[in-house]
């Protein structure tokens, strides 16, 4: 009977995680995505755990508001944008505000994983297999997986890879633009 209660318990990805971004937060985030500033120098500006930007660059990347970037969430070159174009999507980024004074990142998301579920991500982590595999075998969101990997990376159940969050198939060119090593 301890056995099947231990495979039933639910542990909240990211439970400890500040989702919520002020107006100014993310306008600055918006101008220094545009400057091509890394992902950890965007943190110490914002003064901001890494994991917490990411998150606000993946929603922000969903929702079109963020453009790709040729060396992803590291250092890049300066992206050229009209003034009227930046003048939108900061307008944007104040839309998301209109339920409140703070943007609340991935609210309709889904953080609950069974044990058992941690424990075959981890087994599918080590074997070198994609977030995007991971998230096709759960049958959930490629975010999902996003949210349980930072958690795990934070909670010390998975070891970082040099291939990051694509697993085996990331070439070198991938791997240098994640900038990060989950």
């Amino acid at each position: 009977m301890a056995a099947i209660e231990a495979l039933d318990r639910l542990e909240i990805a990211l439970e400890d995680t500040n989702f919520e971004w002020s107006l100014v937060q993310m306008r600055k985030t918006l101008t220094y995505w545009y400057e091509g500033r890394s992902i950890r120098e965007m943190s110490e500006l914002l003064i901001r755990p890494l994991e917490e930007l990411l998150l606000l660059i993946v929603d922000f990347a969903k929702q079109r508001i963020l453009p790709h970037r040729s060396n992803g969430l590291g250092p890049c070159e300066a992206i050229w944008i009209s003034k009227n174009d930046f003048e939108l999507k900061n307008k944007r980024i104040r839309e998301l505000l209109k339920d409140g004074p703070v943007y609340i990142v991935f609210l309709e998301s889904n953080f609950l994983w069974y044990e058992y579920e941690i424990k075959q991500f981890q087994c599918m982590w080590d074997k070198g297999e994609s977030i995007v595999d991971i998230s096709e075998s759960f049958m959930r969101e490629i975010e999902e997986v996003l949210f349980l990997t930072i958690h795990s990376a934070k909670q010390g159940l998975i070891d970082p890879r040099e291939s990051g969050l694509l697993g085996k198939e990331a070439s070198d060119r991938e791997r240098k633009c994640q900038g990060i090593y989950f």
